[in-house]
């Protein structure tokens, strides 16, 4: 079906030699439909004249003749043409409100920005406390400005990020981001590209491609807190000097009536020319499948990534991890890991990525240049006679059970480690009411709960099958 956006081109103001005033003004045609459209200016008098056209090429002008210099153009004042995006038509406003829960506000004709305050806390700076503004028009020209102030550190962080959709072409969009944020500056340029059939069972294919440049400003900030044998061991998450490098993926979804599927591919690329102290080639392939079913659901998970060429020196954010996604991932990401303290070590945060082997919490030394993984899970829906009433769903929400197991091979400079493990888990999720909390909360929230209660290489003397458990805020696979 065609779509019709018309805007503004150059609009030019002539006096004559009779003090009379001459005004052309351009018309653009972005899409394929077509319609007449009118052009109508506004007078300091507030008297208006209106013209029209025809609208067929794919760009035209009109001119005005007036005694007087316009104030205003405007192009389509009635929208008699449904154009889907008012923007570059001259009648767009600007309407700030308050993040508020549950809001979902896109007029026609006013892009719209919500603020809401930011807070958080790691060690280096103490309490962070900020703000952050989201603008966007009918979910298009998104943007998000956020800023922070460490009161221990009496550093100021910020960020800016600008994503509109059908930046180059239909189903293309790109995204721009930057700034400083917790002992690092950065900035990424990205272009993605969608087609597929989004009806039905028709797979969707994505390709992106992007460039981003780290640095390293302040070592302080370069360790993540772990709890190992009860004890509070920092491990090194990023090194130091600067890294620029090109990534690019490819995603498909192929499906059926019954199983779904998910396979991304990825590449990452320094080297000196793209600003990068280390020439590395990082290759990923992700490849996750699953059958829902009524009774119990099925999921599978395959990873396998390795350094290709140089392995001397490799940026620690960018190995491989055998128990989640690598520290680069958890910079741009999760709050949760990004720097030390940011919360509580004896949690045993685990965001999911990488091996994926949720046993091995307490050995974050299990990095490495190659890596292959499998995760399996098996979920069910359950409902617990007393704690349900009594507890789980009054303050955690509907509850699913799982049943997983992980194994996976991890290598760093040829020295190779096979770990496995497997246990039992618990997803809770809840929607929150409408109260003035979830202005800071947020209108729902997720909760897993996993208990990898057998390893076949614990840590030290501890026992093969011994009580553990690990925490996270969104699913495994």
């Amino acid at each position: 079906t065609p779509t019709v956006n018309y805007t503004l081109g150059h609009v030019s103001k002539t006096r004559m030699s009779d003090g009379s005033y001459e005004t052309n003004v351009e018309i653009k045609r972005e899409d394929s439909g077509i319609m007449p459209v009118e052009v109508e200016i506004t007078l300091p008098d507030r008297s208006k004249q209106v013209q029209r056209w025809d609208g067929r090429e794919k760009s035209g002008t009109l001119t005005f003749r007036t005694s007087q210099q316009p104030k205003q153009v405007v192009l389509d004042p009635d929208n008699a043409v449904m154009d889907h995006n008012l923007m570059g038509q001259g009648q767009m406003k600007l309407e700030i409100y308050p993040e508020y829960p549950r809001m979902f506000y896109n007029p026609p004709d006013a892009y719209v920005v919500t603020w809401k305050p930011n807070f958080w806390y790691n060690d280096v700076d103490g309490l962070r406390s900020g703000i952050r503004f989201n603008g966007s028009y009918r979910n298009n020209y998104n943007f998000s400005l956020q800023t922070w102030f460490g009161a221990e550190s009496k550093k100021l962080d910020g960020t800016l990020k600008y994503s509109p959709k059908g930046g180059f072409q239909q189903g293309s969009n790109y995204t721009i981001y930057g700034g400083r944020m917790e002992g690092r500056s950065f900035g990424t340029f990205g272009l993605t590209w969608n087609k597929g059939k989004y009806l039905f069972q028709g797979p969707q294919h994505r390709v992106n491609i992007g460039y981003t440049f780290t640095r390293l400003d302040d070592p302080a900030y370069a360790f993540t807190e772990y709890d190992v044998d009860g004890k509070t061991v920092a491990m090194q998450n990023w090194s130091a000097g600067d890294d620029g490098f090109i990534d690019a993926g490819y995603r498909v979804n192929p499906r059926g009536i019954s199983w779904q599927s998910d396979l991304q591919f990825n590449v990452r690329a320094g080297a000196s020319a793209l600003g990068s102290d280390v020439d590395f080639t990082r290759l990923d392939a992700d490849v996750k499948l699953w059958w829902p079913g009524q009774a119990v659901g099925v999921y599978l998970r395959g990873y396998a990534g390795a350094f290709v060429g140089n392995k001397d020196d490799l940026p620690v954010q960018h190995t491989f991890s055998a128990f989640g996604a690598d520290y680069h991932e958890q910079f741009l990401n999760s709050r949760l890991s990004r720097s030390r303290g940011a919360f509580f070590t004896e949690a045993h945060y685990h965001k999911p990525g990488g091996g994926n082997l949720r046993g091995f919490y307490d050995r974050p030394e299990l990095l490495g240049d190659q890596i292959v993984s499998a995760n399996l899970e098996l979920r069910k829906n359950v409902k617990l006679p007393v704690l349900d009433q009594l507890l789980i769903r009054r303050f955690l929400g509907s509850t699913e059970m799982t049943l997983f197991g992980d194994v996976g091979s991890i290598s760093q400079n040829d020295k190779s480690e096979t770990l496995a493990d497997a246990g039992i888990g618990f997803y809770f999720q809840k929607n929150l009411p409408d109260k003035w909390y979830t202005f800071i909360t947020g209108t729902s929230y997720r909760v897993r709960i996993d208990f990898p209660v057998w390893v076949n290489e614990p840590l030290g003397s501890d026992d093969n099958l011994k009580f553990r458990y690990v925490l996270s805020f969104e699913r495994a696979l």
